[in-house]
């Protein structure tokens, strides 16, 4: 019988820094499929209304129903997932999304493109699931959380720079042509992920080692509820960018440029959380950006100055992403087998994917200055909840108040 290295050995070091990049390269690749669709999503429902001929309503029907099922489905498979492989999970994820997309090339219908586009966002939600699970035993999982919205938002502002390239060369029906491409490129990266790495199977559990399990804890529950009244209001900016552009004196070109450079500088926020990680602790970095955000909010609703409007936009998209990583952070600090980062997460862009439809009926009825007010308020109870997940924490590195199924 062969035994096996001792864990501090050097061979038994490396096959443990051998594992670390191999998920890190995986589950980067695996974020950048759940995310690649929303990153373009524009181009997306601008050509479901010029090149299929769907009504706007219709086109913005089909893009919401995607990323709702993309993070309604990570959230269910955080909650009932039990010992599956992650590699399993993200590579079936990424076929079905590659399907869906080149599928979608040849669908023109609005029933046909709907029933494609939530299949599609059933594979993204997996990956996502697993992107977001996978990072959540590492030693300092603030950091490679840090590292994976990095390349995320570099491979986002790359394809928001390259589309107008392309459609020099494709024609008009670029957005799906250039989906395909992008989800063919990360496909064998995902393939990277160890065969042993499961939910309840975290990274720390040694090879036939017996599973890890945790139900999801209470206080999970209450980041995730702050996770969502944090993104309501920044999603609500994001999603109504350019008018708020036009509104502070750009014109509609220069506000659409503004805004893919927003896009870019948004790396800058998780760069900046990559090289701080913990050495500030958690809550501080937390506190500093929701204040950031919200006074961002509260002057772009109110602003009528084109340079404030670029500033105030980067800073806010950058705030959010430097927000983030930390939010993962408490999920993994608080359940290592990734259930909780994972259901953060889904909230996060179940959060995103609704705040249009929600953000735009509280505009037209009250306009920029109510959403102000609300972030303000909202903000405000997520400060205090963020505190109170921090003090129990510390108080209770455990978790002793689980839900069970």
């Amino acid at each position: 019988m062969t035994q096996r290295p001792d864990a501090g050995s050097p061979v038994a070091r490396k096959a443990v820094r051998s594992d670390h990049a191999r998920i890190l390269i995986a589950s980067f690749a695996a974020y950048c499929v759940a995310n690649v669709s929303g990153w373009i999503l524009p181009d997306i429902v601008n050509e479901f209304v010029t090149v299929n001929r769907l009504t706007a309503s219709q086109a913005g029907f089909v893009g919401t129903v995607e990323l709702a099922a993309l993070a309604i489905f990570s959230i269910v498979l955080a909650r009932f997932a039990r010992g599956v492989s992650f590699l399993a999970i993200a590579v079936t994820g990424t076929l079905v999304a590659i399907v869906c997309t080149v599928l979608s090339v040849f669908a023109s219908s609005h029933g046909l493109l709907l029933v494609l586009r939530t299949v599609t966002g059933l594979g993204e939600g997996a990956a996502l699931m697993v992107a977001t699970a996978a990072l959540a035993s590492f030693p300092d999982p603030d950091r490679a959380y840090g590292q994976m919205n990095v390349i995320n938002t570099l491979y986002g502002a790359t394809l928001i720079f390259s589309l107008p390239v392309l459609r020099d060369y494709v024609g008009a029906h670029v957005a799906f042509p250039m989906l395909l491409l992008s989800l063919v490129v990360l496909a064998p990266l995902v393939l990277l992920m160890p065969r042993r790495l499961a939910l309840d199977v975290p990274l720390n559990t040694p090879a036939g080692g017996a599973f890890h399990h945790h139900d999801i804890s209470r206080r999970i529950w209450v980041l995730a509820g702050c996770i969502f009244l944090i993104a309501m209001n920044s999603s609500a900016i994001w999603s109504f960018m350019i008018l708020l552009g036009t509104r502070a004196g750009l014109g509609e070109d220069a506000a659409i440029q503004a805004v893919a450079v927003v896009a870019l500088v948004s790396a800058s926020g998780s760069l900046l959380a990559t090289l701080q990680g913990t050495a500030f602790g958690r809550l501080w970095p937390c506190i500093a950006s929701v204040v950031v955000m919200t006074a961002c909010i509260v002057t772009l609703c109110l602003n009528s100055n084109p340079v404030a409007f670029r500033i105030l936009s980067a800073a806010l998209v950058a705030a959010l992403y430097y927000l983030i990583p930390y939010f993962m952070g408490y999920a993994a600090a608080d359940d290592d087998t990734g259930r909780g980062a994972a259901l953060v997460g889904g909230v996060f862009l179940l959060t995103v994917a609704l705040s249009p439809y929600t953000s735009g009926l509280l505009i037209q009825h009250f306009g920029f200055g109510a959403l102000a007010l609300l972030a303000v308020a909202t903000n405000a109870v997520a400060i205090v909840g963020i505190a109170w997940f921090d003090r129990d924490l510390r108080r209770h590195p455990t978790p002793d108040n689980i839900l069970h199924n």
